[in-house]
């Protein structure tokens, strides 16, 4: 193996559509353009998704239907090589997304075959499951919603939770902005290899690209019902319900530890008063700035860059998220100082 390590610029390209009533609220689009090899999966698929959004916004807005909020178009260097041209991009610029990010909508590979996946913040899932209600799935000819549940075995689909290994990673772990990723999945053999390739996309990944076609819809939907809607549709119930129930799980994993803690008390405490006041208050504007306050400004112990409370990957998963994670950290160490306090500032969020 020769790596070579030479220093190089890397480019993001950014393009804004403003808002014509809301012009310093961003809604966020992004994918990386950097491959490993040809890359037309990964991300070529996403970035050709990307283009045609931001192709069918503009000539909506050349008809008069320019959107209400500024939408974001981001097509990032460097995600291969760490996630650098978003971090880059997140850390320069983060005084002014502190004030103005709404969400930030995430497709790192759009296609490799028919079935639908997302992971997202508690408050972006229940618009996901509305916009896939609206598009067509290319194969069963019903709704991408009713294909998702079905491949699950639900009525309602699950979303996963957000860690790292894309670019959503600056926004939600770095600085909180309300993130989502999503992609088709299918058959990938060709990850990250030379194959990887417009033949193999053409025969195997997405044979008429009729995936690609059904990104562009739900992507650009998802842009719009955040960018139009006067109080843009966050759901903090459900944020509130699934941390009650992720905490319930953590008392079960660890009940020598946690089972009578004061903490995990005014823990529970807490979320049960956001539940109710998130469900008397509905929808209202500037509610996406409340996934911030989940933020702590010193950072998780030993990786003080992440600084979200609720969700960052692992200690020791990877890519994968974990909920709480600087409480789970301190039980893996067995820090009861760290515990304390961790629990202390997740109920003060």
């Amino acid at each position: 193996v020769r790596s070579d390590h030479a220093n190089r610029p890397i480019r993001d390209v950014i393009a804004m559509l403003p808002g014509t009533d809301y012009p310093n609220e961003w809604v966020i689009l992004g994918n990386h353009h950097d491959a490993w090899t040809f890359g037309a999966a990964d991300p070529g698929s996403g970035t050709a998704a990307l283009l045609e959004v931001a192709r069918c916004l503009g000539l909506l807005a050349e008809d008069g239907l320019a959107p209400k909020r500024t939408i974001v178009f981001a097509s990032w260097d460097a995600e291969e090589f760490g996630i650098l041209g978003s971090t880059e991009w997140v850390e320069d610029l983060a005084d002014e997304l502190n004030a103005k990010a709404v969400a930030y909508l995430n497709v790192d590979i759009a296609a490799t075959g028919p079935n639908f996946g997302a992971s997202a913040v508690p408050s972006l899932k229940r618009l996901v499951r509305d916009v896939t209600r609206d598009v067509i799935d290319p194969t069963t000819l019903g709704s991408i919603h009713d294909a998702w549940a079905a491949r699950q075995g639900r009525d309602e689909p699950r979303l996963g939770s957000l860690g790292s290994g894309s670019d959503h990673s600056p926004f939600l772990g770095h600085l909180g902005v309300a993130s989502l990723s999503m992609g088709f999945d299918g058959p990938y053999g060709v990850y990250h290899a030379m194959q990887d390739n417009f033949y193999w996309m053409e025969n195997f990944g997405d044979p008429g690209f009729r995936y690609h076609a059904a990104m562009a819809k739900v992507w650009g939907l998802l842009a719009l019902r955040l960018a139009n809607a006067d109080e843009p549709p966050f759901d903090y119930v459900t944020y509130a319900e699934e941390l009650l129930d992720a905490a319930d799980k953590l008392v079960e994993a660890y009940p020598d530890e946690l089972d009578a803690h004061p903490g995990v008390a005014a823990l529970m405490s807490a979320l049960t008063r956001w539940a109710t006041a998130a469900d008397a208050a509905g929808s209202f504007p500037g509610a996406y700035a409340i996934e911030r306050m989940l933020t702590t400004e010193d950072g998780l112990p030993r990786r003080p860059w992440f600084r979200h409370l609720v969700y960052a990957p692992g200690w020791r998963t990877g890519y994968a998220a974990v909920v709480f994670p600087g409480v789970r950290d301190a039980l893996d160490a067995g820090d009861m100082t760290q515990l304390d306090a961790q629990l202390d500032l997740l109920a003060k969020a």
